[in-house]
């Protein structure tokens, strides 16, 4: 941490990396703008920031340097996590409606193929002959 507010001059990455055992610089930028921050915000994401998400995809497509500028705190990293998190939920729960679907028409259909034969056999019984 005084690496990186010791002095006001751009943050030595390569350094701080040497100084880490089994780590690079690359991995010690990534680590600490994704994740130790104290600008970065853990928090929960809301309903708005969601729908705030969705919109800026339909505009952006997924420029995510774009859309982390929408998303003050958000990393562009967590903010295409949470998309991603997202679609695959909704994949999910359209393969449920249509597996649900599916159970339902083919229920329907045995039913009708039950009425089916249930209206053939009391025809049947109607018409048989009786033993006298």
């Amino acid at each position: 941490m005084q690496l990186l507010h010791g002095t006001k001059t751009k943050v030595r990455w390569s350094i701080i990396g040497e100084q880490m055992d089994g780590r690079s610089g690359k991995q010690c930028r990534e680590r600490w703008h994704n994740h130790l921050s104290p600008e970065v915000n853990k928090n929960k994401w809301s309903a708005e920031e969601d729908n705030a998400i969705i919109e800026a995809v339909h505009t952006f497509g997924t420029r995510w340097s774009e859309i982390v500028k929408m998303f003050p705190g958000r990393t562009d990293n967590a903010i295409k996590n949470r998309w991603n998190s997202m679609q695959r939920k909704e994949t999910r729960r359209q393969k449920r409606m249509h597996d649900h679907s599916a159970f339902v028409a083919a229920a329907a259909q045995v039913a009708a193929q039950q009425a089916e034969a249930a209206v053939q056999l009391s025809g049947y019984a109607m018409t048989a002959p009786r033993d006298a």
